[in-house]
Parts: C-alpha cells; sequence; structure tokens
C-alpha cells in the first residue's frame, strides 16, 4: 500500500502527466470547456501498472463518468468497458437542466461528455454498472481501474469484493482511494477510510504494491481538509505473480496531440473543490 506526499511525484511523472493531458485533450477537443483530468498522483500510479502496448486485454475502467481515463485505456485493450452509475447520472443531468439541482462547475452535462468520450474511445462499451453487483461472470476482466471511488460507495467491502470476483486469477484491480488515521462516517457522500478499514476490504486479495508508511504531516493533507487525508494506492491479485511487478509508463505520442492553449489547471485545487 503506498501513499501520497507532498514530494511523491517525481518530475518525470509531472512530465508524463502532461504529456496525457495534451494526448488526451487532443482526443476530446480543443474546445471541450471542463478539465479532462482531476487526479494527480493517483492517475500516475494506476498507469504506472497498465501494459505500455496493446493486447487481447479485456479492462474494466470503473468511475468513468467526467473523466477520459477510458480515452487512455482505449488504446490498449482487446474490449474496454466504460462504466459508472449513468442511469443515475443521466438523471441529475436532466435536474441540472431543469435548474432542479445546480451544475457542478468542474463536470460537464452527461450527454456533452459521453459525446466526447465515445468520440475519443469509439470501440469501448459505455455501461451502466452498479459496483456492488457487477453483471459480469466471476474472472472476466485482465485490468480494474477504479481511481477514488471505493469512498464514495456505503457498501464498499460489498464493491471491492465484487472487483475482485470478476478479475481474473493473474489480472489486476488498481485502485485508489482516501483514508485518514481516524473512523469517519459516511457525510456527504463520501467517507474517508481508515488503513484498517481499507485493509479489511482487501484482505482477500494480495497487494502487490509497494509497502509504503503514511505521512500525517499537514503538507500531505489533500482536499484542503481540517484534518488528515491522503491518497492511497494499491494493487491487487487474487494469485501471487512470480516475480515483482515493475512500474512502467506508456509513452504518448506527441503527433496525436492537438495544440491547446489556456487548459492547464491546478490539480490539487480542483480536486479539493470535487470532493
Amino acid at each position: 500500500m503506498e501513499f501520497f506526499s507532498a514530494t511523491g511525484i517525481p518530475e518525470p511523472a509531472n512530465e508524463w502527466l502532461n504529456s496525457y493531458d495534451k494526448y488526451i485533450r487532443g482526443k476530446v477537443g480543443a474546445d471541450y470547456k471542463w478539465p479532462v483530468r482531476l487526479r494527480d498522483w493517483e492517475l500516475w500510479k494506476v498507469a504506472e501498472y497498465l501494459p505500455t502496448e496493446p493486447g487481447d486485454y479485456q479492462i474494466l475502467e470503473t468511475g468513468s463518468f467526467n473523466t477520459f481515463f477510458g480515452a487512455y485505456l482505449a488504446d490498449i485493450a482487446g474490449h474496454l468497458v466504460i462504466s459508472d452509475q449513468f442511469q443515475y447520472i443521466k438523471w441529475i443531468s436532466l435536474l441540472q437542466r431543469l435548474r432542479i439541482y445546480k451544475k457542478h462547475p468542474l463536470k460537464a452535462p452527461y450527454k456533452v461528455w459521453a459525446d466526447r468520450i465515445s468520440k475519443a474511445a469509439p470501440q469501448a462499451e459505455l455501461r451502466n454498472v452498479d459496483l456492488t453487483d457487477i453483471q459480469y461472470p466471476d474472472d472476466t476482466f485482465d485490468y480494474i481501474t477504479c481511481v477514488s471511488i471505493i469512498e464514495h460507495i456505503p457498501d464498499y467491502e460489498t464493491a471491492v469484493a465484487e472487483m475482485l470476483r470478476v478479475l481474473k486469477p493473474d489480472g489486476l484491480l488498481l485502485l485508489t482511494t482516501d483514508v485518514t488515521p481516524e473512523p469517519q462516517p459516511y457525510v456527504n457522500g463520501t467517507k474517508y477510510l481508515t488503513i484498517d478499514e481499507l485493509k479489511k476490504a482487501i484482505e482477500p486479495a494480495i497487494d502487490c504494491s509497494a509497502e509504503g508508511t503514511p505521512d500525517w504531516a499537514e503538507e500531505n493533507w489533500r482536499y484542503g481538509k481540517s484534518f488528515p487525508v491522503l491518497n492511497a494506492f494499491v494493487m491487487l491479485r487474487k494469485t501471487k505473480p512470480e516475480e515483482a511487478l515493475r512500474p512502467r509508463l506508456r509513452t504518448l505520442e506527441p503527433s496525436r496531440v492537438k495544440t491547446i492553449s489556456g487548459d492547464r489547471r491546478t490539480l490539487a485545487s480542483e480536486a479539493g473543490q470535487q470532493e
């Protein structure tokens, strides 16, 4: 289990994140007025353990709405499922159009986002998925990505168990979430887990990520909270790998990037607003 620290993103990772932003913006279009990325350290950690070359990989991306990581995954997947609770999200988007719900400044309307991700990843399948009841057979996916999702699910233990169920025995569940030193209630759609709660949720699986120690110093707190919150990353398998899994990042070709300007934002600030 690895943990974010303020000094935890090396310069090569920042360079890769910058290239990722341009690469995704090139796929989405310069006229898309919302951010194409709200995560930094978490996205980088997940991307490090994905294939660097295309293959016949079955990939499930979870919590996909308002992100474009699916456009990145589509380049390496044999079959990609871009998933979220889309029926609920469509309903919220309708209420926002009717001005019953207030629009979120960092989130596009569902129809706008769905149109852009469908064009950016035309071969992918957009599917409504409840992570506590995933409608796929056991041992379906080679990779499952879950970037800062389970803290928003009241029954997060069932969600983790379901993702592990549909993961192939030698597949990888790449998961990030938010942790805090003291137990917290589920409030306003979020529950910050303690490390013990997270360990209990993932204990049926083997954590292949590096063993880290959380640094609760205030400089490492995320989202501008008044109490300690850190990002955590785990890399889960059902079976023990024969050798250590090593990080690697796919090089994103500049030739596929369209020129953009004025879209770079402060990710920590954006993530704080999102929370």
